[in-house]
């Protein structure tokens, strides 16, 4: 087997990660490298990336329809939903996906390649699962501890 390898090519601060439908030979093709958050639409007030998104493809092509097998990594700096504490988590997926190009000469990933990093978050954003939070009267962080405020 032949099979083919490039990077994502997402230097120049392309909004989209494109493949040309005729780089997909018979023995499909192999594409990987660091997409920027930012360039994705992932970037919030509350999440973050220190890093940029690890991202691996497999496509493979039989006429018309691409199959896309995604994996992604990274690290998504978070603020906790209790004590607001930024941390870190990581983020590891993977997405089967098709399309159909007709007569289209690319097909964009980044769509989907976002949809799989925002389904890997969690319900609850918690620095901790043991996460005390702040305190109702004065806002203190209590896990660095007690506040002094009076228990009611």
């Amino acid at each position: 087997m032949d099979d083919r390898k490039r990077d994502i090519g997402n230097n120049q601060g392309e909004k989209a990660v494109k493949v040309c439908v005729n780089e997909i030979l018979k023995h499909g093709l192999d594409i990987e490298g660091h997409i920027e958050a930012q360039a994705l639409g992932i970037v919030t007030s509350h999440i973050t990336y220190p890093c940029p998104v690890s991202v691996r493809a497999r496509l493979e092509r039989d006429g018309d329809i691409i199959r896309a097998a995604i994996s992604i990594s990274a690290t998504a700096r978070m603020v906790c939903g209790r004590c607001l504490d930024q941390f870190d988590h990581g983020i590891a997926g993977k997405g089967d996906f098709i399309y159909n190009t007709g007569n289209g000469h690319f097909i964009d990933l980044s769509d989907d390649i976002r949809d799989s990093i925002i389904l890997e978050y969690p319900m609850r954003r918690l620095c901790r699962p043991d996460c005390k939070g702040l305190c109702h009267k004065c806002g203190a962080n209590l896990n660095q501890g007690p506040c002094g405020c009076a228990a009611e």
